[in-house]
């Protein structure tokens, strides 16, 4: 067995250390869990300032770092990925002023000794608690609305920043939902799931979310078939998903990067996009791509100190962000990734997470959950990549009780 380096000053028989050791990923987590979605809340910054958010977000991440030092063993070919790949993003987000992707990185490298079924079960229950809740103290007035209109509808965002925001969330919960209860679905589970798409669809009228958990329900039913799953049909399925993840990441990079208000199939397509081409095309022109990432300015008052203008941006596609945000490098390490995960879940014959983890990259391109933690749990999965070996084919694990 490979040695591994040790990096603890205590005594593995000391109990404080083996409970820390073995708990202490859960409680972090949970406390960046909960902090980032009150952050998310409309309310934020108008109650308390914002600064005191921003400076209590920081506590779990800095508290992870001391945890992954002290309390976690690596070998050395582990190392040899985590290290140079920490300082690239650490780097990166020294360069771009923006953190989330590093502070992501972390909680993957901090997921070694963790079980990923325990933290699927642990977001379940606080997306649970806080949609509704947050639902509630919007319509009672507790929460101001940060709804906007599309034309002459109002979308509501029912508690969070914006509609879209709302959207993500539920279809996080959802993904969680099916992933905590993959055993033991139902015609009742498909069902819920499938009313909630409408209430995303007609309230906040988050339309691609609402489609994202319509696709992911099918995928779902069908790869839950044991015909299906059993059938050289079902290879051939997993080949065309995998390769359609890769077309949205390089697809939505390149038609950004080359998009014409010329091209009339363009227009359109950007058009029902809801001008997302468009934006990354802009940020493009204005900022250019960098090998080790850069700072780019989407906030008003950026734009305004930049002398870009007097507008904010809504940057949404995660695939651009990276690229433009975080470098070449960045984007191509993380693209690499994602695309393995779904090739080493595929392998593994775990097919609730693959059919997650292939939404989660469809998604990507409308909105910037791709490098957020706490906007996707299932981000964190990747840490079976670091750590554990390709297993042969085997059934699904149990999942945790619900």
């Amino acid at each position: 067995m490979e040695k591994e380096i040790i990096f603890t000053g205590f005594l593995a028989k000391n109990k404080a250390y083996i409970f820390i050791r073995k708990y202490g990923f859960y409680v972090l987590y949970i406390l960046w869990f909960l902090i980032e979605i009150i952050i998310n809340c409309s309310t934020a910054g108008q109650r308390v300032p914002y600064n005191v958010y921003l400076s209590v977000q920081r506590l779990p991440k800095y508290a992870l770092f001391l945890y992954i030092i002290l309390f976690q063993n690596y070998s050395f070919r582990q190392l040899l990925i985590i290290l140079p790949v920490t300082v690239l993003l650490y780097y990166s987000a020294w360069l771009s002023h923006f953190h989330e992707l590093f502070y992501t990185w972390l909680f993957i490298v901090g997921m070694k000794n963790s079980d990923f079924n325990k933290i699927a079960l642990f977001s379940l229950w606080m997306l649970g608690i806080c949609i509704p809740l947050y639902a509630l103290l919007c319509k009672t007035g507790v929460f101001p609305d940060a709804g906007v209109f599309r034309g002459n509808q109002f979308r509501t965002a029912l508690g969070f920043i914006h509609p879209n925001s709302f959207g993500v969330r539920v279809f996080i919960f959802t993904s969680c939902w099916y992933y905590v209860r993959r055993n033991r679905l139902t015609v009742a589970d498909y069902l819920f799931v499938i009313l909630l798409s409408l209430f995303v669809w007609f309230v906040p009228n988050s339309r691609t979310s609402s489609i994202c958990m319509v696709l992911l329900s099918a995928l779902i039913f069908l790869y839950s078939n044991s015909r299906f799953t059993s059938s050289p049909l079902c290879r051939n399925s997993d080949y065309f998903l995998i390769v359609s993840a890769v077309f949205v990441n390089l697809g939505t990079v390149l038609l950004s990067i080359f998009y014409s208000e010329q091209n009339s199939a363009m227009r359109l397509l950007d058009k029902a996009l809801s001008g997302r081409l468009s934006i990354a095309n802009q940020l493009f022109h204005e900022f250019g791509i960098t090998l080790f990432g850069q700072q780019i300015y989407v906030n008003m008052s950026e734009r305004i100190y930049a002398g870009l203008g007097n507008t904010a941006i809504n940057f949404d596609n995660s695939y651009m962000r990276i690229l433009l945000h975080w470098g070449v490098l960045v984007y191509v390490f993380f693209s690499v990734l994602t695309i393995w995960g779904l090739i080493y879940e595929k392998r593994r014959n775990n097919p609730t997470l693959f059919v997650i983890l292939f939404m989660v990259l469809i998604y990507s391109f409308s909105e910037k959950i791709l490098y957020q933690g706490t906007y996707c749990v299932f981000i964190l999965a990747l840490s079976d990549l670091l750590y554990s070996k390709l297993p042969k084919r085997q059934s699904i694990q149990h999942s945790p009780t619900f």
